[in-house]
């Protein structure tokens, strides 16, 4: 008994955890921007045609951490950026979340040797949908 009860309380968890996964946008039904927010691996454009990258997603109490995992398509932009000198344990982005709406800040690259965040203010969605630092989410069906 007291086994199946901690195996509930688990599936419990998880099930709470994997449902704010998934498509965030700052619209549903438009071309806004969106985001993945997964445990495995997926793509988030940074820059159109110039940075795309991997990343992968921890959620913890009503926020979900995202890391970058490395990049999967450059141009020339993308390509100036000294790639193995970012520090993959530091989180690129947070979305805090409240059910189906979130606010999702970005921190940009970690520098491992200069100690600092880079690339804070430069990706298209920040540019485009940032409000005092701060992208409004949507969680879409």
């Amino acid at each position: 008994m007291r086994c199946f009860f901690i195996l509930l309380l688990a599936i419990s968890f998880t099930s709470n955890a994997s449902d704010n996964l998934g498509l965030w946008a700052t619209t549903c039904n438009d071309d806004g921007f969106y985001f993945p927010f997964e445990q495995k691996t997926s793509s988030l454009v940074v820059n159109d045609n110039q940075i795309v990258i991997s990343v992968h997603s921890v959620i913890k109490e009503s926020v979900v951490d995202v890391y970058l995992d490395g990049p999967l398509d450059l141009g020339r932009g993308g390509m100036n950026i000294k790639w193995d000198d970012i520090d993959k344990s530091k989180k690129i982005a947070e979305l805090e979340y409240k059910h189906k709406s979130g606010n999702l800040k970005w921190f940009g690259f970690f520098d491992k040797k200069k100690n600092n965040y880079f690339w804070t203010g430069d990706p298209d969605f920040v540019q485009s949908y940032s409000h005092d630092g701060i992208v409004n989410m949507t969680k879409c069906e």
